[in-house]
């Protein structure tokens, strides 16, 4: 992607949609999945847990857009992925996938 599109949201895509709750608690809609957040200075935790499998995705250096279109970015940092079923592994490796180090990422609200 070159600089001056960076702009533009209709050049980002979606990794994932995420639902902030009441206190702590998040779900992602994709893959109908609760867990919860956590944020430590400048970096935001993801858990999502249950008794099959874990998904935990540090989002580093997270503080407000400098994008209109844009509330937060951040960029991804360690993510960690438990399997113990192999059934279960279908709804978190598309997601486990695009959560490429490194990657900046940007949170839109909708």
């Amino acid at each position: 992607m070159l600089e001056e599109d960076l702009d533009r949201s209709n050049n980002y895509h979606p990794i994932v949609t995420l639902n902030f709750l009441k206190g702590n608690a998040v779900t992602d809609t994709l893959n109908d999945t609760e867990g919860t957040h956590e944020l430590n200075e400048n970096v935001l935790i993801i858990n999502f847990e249950n008794k099959n499998k874990t998904l935990k995705v540090n989002f580093n250096d997270f503080k407000d857009s400098d994008l209109e279109f844009s509330t937060y970015s951040a960029i991804i940092g360690n993510s960690d992925l438990h399997i113990e079923e192999l059934g279960q592994m279908k709804k978190f490796f598309k997601l486990a996938g695009e959560l490429t180090k490194d990657l900046p990422v940007e949170f839109i609200e909708k």
